[in-house]
């Protein structure tokens, strides 16, 4: 193998295993960035289950 052919194979995969961390990093830390329904959507749609309760929270809370 020539070292240009060399070079760029190795260089492609170095990009892919890169890639790869860099998704994977994404969706432990935000999953919502990457397509995986996280904590705080899974909340929200509980919360707008039917028969939920409502929780008042931040600024709902103060108007009644």
């Amino acid at each position: 193998m020539s070292d240009t052919v060399f070079t760029v194979f190795t260089g492609g995969i170095a990009v892919f295993f890169a890639a790869s961390l860099v998704y994977v990093i994404l969706l432990v830390f935000l999953p919502e960035w990457v397509g995986v329904t996280g904590k705080v959507a899974l909340d929200a749609e509980k919360a707008h289950a039917k028969g939920s309760e409502v929780k008042e929270t931040g600024f709902g809370k103060h108007l009644n």
